[in-house]
């Protein structure tokens, strides 16, 4: 290791990254000036060895040691206990000299610690207490050289010493104000180019910031234009449907609960009047928003075509024509990769001559309350989707009913809907869902749509909803 590496080590010890910040500037000072003092010190040991004053030596070694006992605390960042030494004790030490040697020039080295002083303590008041210390430092040195006898063994040490001091206090003043305004220098130059180098990346963010806002404005007129087509579509949906209004007049009792997820829904119901029928269907097609509509869209056109064109009114066989045609109109033009997506339903068709519902389900189920009892009519276990495999044949179920017996039609979202008061949320299921509709009965159907969304408001507890909602109630 150079001597240079050994400088540079000793006068950093206690820096952050060698860096020339506001605190390191003053940490490097301090050192420097600890160094050069105890560098005097041990010159000036010379001397007196030539001379012959082994006392004067310790006294040197001893303030030199305490002066790197200093610089050895400062790389342990022991700060506080180091500047009590350095500006405390040091200053005392050089007191002893005019007290037993006389007048050898010890006491000038105060204004070098006086100016050490000033660039390193910060409180304007710890430096005014400072300054009158090593004022009185200085009165008390000149007051003991000229009223004290000495030895006249150190007279000669007036002539050695006296103007040499003089020279050392000053060089070492000029070396730690070189060392400081370098310092500063350097430190001034790194903020300007830290403040030139953030002036640069605040320019850069200004223009990412710039270009993010046009890309904003361009997604929200992407996203205005979305809402606003997916707004449309969402009327030319409901205008699909026959209203709740015109349906009710066909029954004691009607109300339909429908919730999409999105703008636009997955679920739908159908109804047709064919005079001494009548025809109703819940419908859940795979797929919720835009997907989800499209289903709806064919679903609806395929009834309508299978009911009024092809004469087909038996629910169990609407679902297999339903298939076919879902499958022909999905895969048309298709060789390979098959559109496997399809649809739930549950159909009824309801003959009020008879006091009879006849019934088929696609994996969704009827319920029947009737006075105190409660019948679940179990659908087919399979879906109308787009594959052409072997032909589900779709079972129909016939009903007898009495005046004032009520039925529910659903699709599986309010059942499968997320929520309860627990930390982890679990889906309401089937079991609740009937339970609630059970505790219903004693209430008027009229009732039952809202008292349904109170219940799902007070299930989710503020969880999302996860999928289109849809229920029929009817009263026959």
């Amino acid at each position: 290791m150079t001597i240079i590496n050994i400088w540079n080590n000793l006068v950093n010890s206690g820096t952050r990254n060698n860096s020339r910040d506001r605190k390191n500037k003053k940490i490097r000072v301090a050192n420097i000036a600890l160094i050069i003092s105890a560098l005097a010190l041990n010159s000036f040991s010379l001397l007196n060895l030539y001379l012959g004053f082994p006392e004067l030596i310790l006294l040197d070694f001893i303030i030199s040691l305490v002066a790197l006992f200093c610089v050895y605390l400062n790389k342990k960042r022991k700060f506080k206990l180091s500047n009590f030494i350095t500006f405390g004790l040091l200053p005392g030490m050089f007191f002893i000299y005019p007290f037993f040697v006389g007048n050898i020039g010890a006491e000038y080295y105060y204004f070098f610690f006086l100016v050490v002083g000033f660039y390193i303590l910060d409180k304007k008041r710890t430096i005014y207490i400072y300054s009158i210390y090593i004022f009185m430092l200085f009165i008390g040195s000149k007051y003991a050289i000229y009223h004290n006898s000495f030895d006249v063994k150190y007279i000669i040490l007036e002539t050695v010493h006296y103007y040499p001091s003089i020279v050392a206090s000053i060089i070492m003043t000029v070396i730690a104000t070189y060392v400081f305004k370098n310092d500063t220098i350097i430190y001034e130059k790194a903020i300007e180019s830290k403040n030139t180098e953030l002036e640069q990346i605040k320019e850069q963010i200004n223009k990412q910031n710039e270009l993010l806002e046009e890309r904003n404005l361009a997604l929200a007129s992407l996203h205005n234009d979305l809402t606003a087509s997916l707004d449309y579509a969402s009327q030319i949906q409901k205008s699909i449907l026959l209203p709740e209004f015109d349906i009710s007049e066909h029954f004691q009792s009607f109300f339909i609960l429908n919730k999409p997820k999105d703008i636009v829904s997955g679920d739908f119901y159908w109804f047709k009047d064919l005079g001494d029928k009548q025809l109703i269907a819940v419908v859940d097609c795979t797929g919720h928003g835009v997907p989800g509509a499209l289903m709806t869209a064919m679903g609806n056109t395929l009834l309508n075509e299978i009911v009024v064109n092809s004469k087909i009114v038996k629910p169990g066989k609407i679902l297999d024509e339903l298939t076919n045609k879902l499958s022909q109109t999905l895969n048309l033009g298709l060789k390979e990769d098959q559109v496997s997506d399809g649809m739930d339903m549950a159909l009824c068709s309801i003959d009020k001559k008879k006091n009879t519902i006849e019934f088929a389900g696609a994996k969704r189920p009827l319920y029947h309350f009737s006075g105190n009892q409660f019948i679940e009519y179990k659908s087919t276990r399979a879906s109308i989707d787009g594959t052409q495999s072997i032909a589900t044949q779709f079972k129909t179920t016939k009903i007898d009913f009495k005046k004032h017996d009520r039925f529910y039609m659903f699709s599986d979202g309010y059942p499968d809907q997320f929520g309860g008061k627990t930390e982890k949320k679990e889906k309401l299921l089937i079991r609740i869902f009937k339970e609630i509709l059970q505790n219903f009965q004693d209430k008027s159907m009229s009732i039952h749509k809202e008292l349904l969304e109170t219940k799902l408001v007070e299930w989710q507890n503020k969880e999302v909803q996860t999928d289109d909602i849809i229920i029929i109630g009817f009263e026959v």
